[in-house]
């Protein structure tokens, strides 16, 4: 492991704390990732600058109290209001930011390690507009890709590790030892769900979402 990020620095919290002001609560953050398409990130680019600082060796810093300059942006959204172009703006500056501070990160271990390969894990890693742009990113900065999306030289994110205190392998004393074919070491198939959560196959990023904004 390569860093331990501190709760005070959490990007988990900087992203939940800002949604609030659209309407939404933990576990919605896939929705506001969705409607971030849908606006103009540079019309609150100033703004979020405020919010964080990126800091030498790929370190960052969060700026919680920043946050409430959100108030002289727009009032907080009831979750039953219509969306407007200002919660698709706000959403589209979160998102990045947010972009911008993990790809800070990566791009530093990536030079300090030389390793293609790199592994980010924790709710904010599910996020895969986020993965998408990391991965264009990479192949871009010199990897010998032949496909535009490939998880060569591109950050992973395994699915079933988060924040909710799940396991790697946290499914497999249900079935052994896993050998990688689908079956385990007694002849059985891998289990494909631990009792709290799902057991899948390696996880790739998926482009940017479309269709009609979430609710």
């Amino acid at each position: 492991m390569l860093r331990d990020i501190p709760e005070r620095d959490s990007l988990g919290h900087f992203y939940l704390q800002t949604i609030r002001f659209l309407g939404y609560g933990m576990f919605d953050e896939y929705k506001v990732m969705g409607l971030a398409p849908y606006g103009d990130p540079s019309r609150y680019r100033a703004l979020f600058r405020t919010m964080y600082t990126l800091l030498p060796e790929g370190a960052w810093a969060i700026n919680f109290d920043r946050i409430l300059g959100l108030y002289d942006v727009l009032s907080p959204r009831a979750s039953r209001e219509p969306i407007a172009q200002v919660h698709k703006d706000v959403a589209a500056a979160l998102q990045e930011a947010l972009e911008t501070i993990v790809l800070h990160c990566l791009h530093y271990y990536r030079r300090e390690t030389g390793q293609e390969n790199l592994c980010f894990s924790g709710g904010v890693a599910h996020n895969c507009t986020m993965n998408g742009r990391s991965t264009a990113r990479a192949c871009s900065s010199g990897c010998s890709c032949s496909r535009p999306r490939t998880t060569r030289a591109a950050p992973s994110a395994p699915p079933w590790p988060c924040t909710c205190k799940r396991l790697l392998g946290g499914g497999l004393p249900r079935s052994g030892t896993c050998t990688g074919a689908g079956t385990s070491a007694r002849g059985t198939r891998c289990a494909r769900r631990s009792p709290r959560g799902a057991i899948s196959s390696p996880w790739r990023s998926s482009p940017t979402r479309r269709g009609p904004p979430p609710s």
